[in-house]
């Protein structure tokens, strides 16, 4: 049946046949050329790098190091001995987000400084004619973005009159802490603050005097503060501070500064008719171990009775809780 249907010229058309295929083929490789090309002039070009801090880098069918443009070799250094078709393995697993410092130096001065950037990942598959051919790894700079969401976040956690932590926001960070203390058996202090007769201020001197007294205490209490402790408003009381790795005795000597401070201070109210009014705060405190709290909310508690009995036994005193001996 074969001869049949080529006949005699049966040759000529395998001949033709094989000529449609190399050419077919030539045109193939020819396209991917282009496409490899168009591809590199894409994401290399120096106009679509200018401006930008986004990385490009290629890879090919095998993970293997093909391309990667200005930014890509500042960002990962050891591309810059990077060869064609050598493993970079590092790469392959790069996180979806990550922070890197990154040195620059200033032209005009010529001192070098570190700058922590946030950078964000995306791994695209690369297809010619339905075939994967490589992978386009993109990283862009996100810095920007995530300072600002940062920041609202941070907004969204901070109360705007005292510029202390919102009682969700103190809770949360607290417990966390208390938890690690609970753990580690270590000393921490919760202190309850509260401002005596601030309803009494508020009536016969008006808000903006209540106003003056709130936004004073908390500018003393965050003064005296360290790094490592916190402080938050409207907690138990007009304010709470944690104070992790501090004995009881240690605690009160903070709750004490924090009292004698606001007595000493004169706050002034009132925009066009200054007036200055003096207050006085009374504090209550309890600490993990000899207050036995097993809890946040224990300690808390506790904390809040320590601050009832200043309260009720002249004010403008601290007073602590103690666990009663068994």
């Amino acid at each position: 049946m074969f001869t049949e249907i080529f006949g005699a010229g049966g040759s000529k058309s395998v001949i033709t046949a094989a000529i449609i295929i190399a050419v077919s083929a030539i045109l193939h490789l020819f396209l991917y050329i282009r496409y490899r090309q168009t591809l590199r002039r894409t994401l290399l070009s120096n106009t679509a790098e200018a401006g930008m801090r986004d990385v490009f880098i290629i890879l090919d069918d095998k993970d293997n190091f093909l391309e990667a443009n200005e930014h890509a070799i500042r960002l990962f250094p050891e591309l810059a001995e990077a060869k064609r078709g050598e493993p970079v393995g590092s790469l392959k697993n790069l996180p979806n987000d990550f922070e890197k410092t990154i040195k620059t130096r200033n032209p005009k001065t010529n001192e070098e400084t570190e700058q922590t950037r946030h950078y964000i990942t995306s791994a695209t598959t690369l297809e010619f004619d339905g075939k994967r051919v490589g992978t386009g790894i993109i990283v862009i700079d996100n810095t920007e973005n995530f300072n600002l969401l940062k920041k609202y976040e941070n907004l969204s956690q901070i109360d705007e009159r005292t510029r202390l932590y919102k009682k969700s926001a103190f809770i949360t960070l607290t417990s966390r802490d208390f938890a690690l203390q609970l753990r580690k058996k270590t000393q921490g202090c919760l202190l309850t603050v509260d401002i005596d007769f601030l309803e009494y201020v508020n009536r016969v001197h008006g808000t903006d005097a209540g106003d003056a007294a709130v936004a004073a205490c908390a500018e003393i209490i965050h003064s005296l503060l360290r790094k490592t402790d916190l402080s938050g408003a409207n907690v138990r009381g007009d304010f709470a501070v944690w104070l992790p790795d501090t004995p009881l005795v240690g605690g009160i000597k903070v709750a004490e500064k924090i009292r004698e401070s606001v007595a000493e201070t004169i706050l002034s109210f009132g925009k066009e008719n200054v007036r200055t009014v003096s207050v006085t705060v009374s504090a209550g405190i309890a600490e993990i171990s000899s207050s036995g709290a097993k809890t946040l909310e224990e300690l808390l508690e506790y904390a809040d009775m320590s601050l009832y009995m200043a309260k009720h036994s002249g004010r403008n005193r601290v007073c602590m809780w103690q666990r009663e001996a068994v």
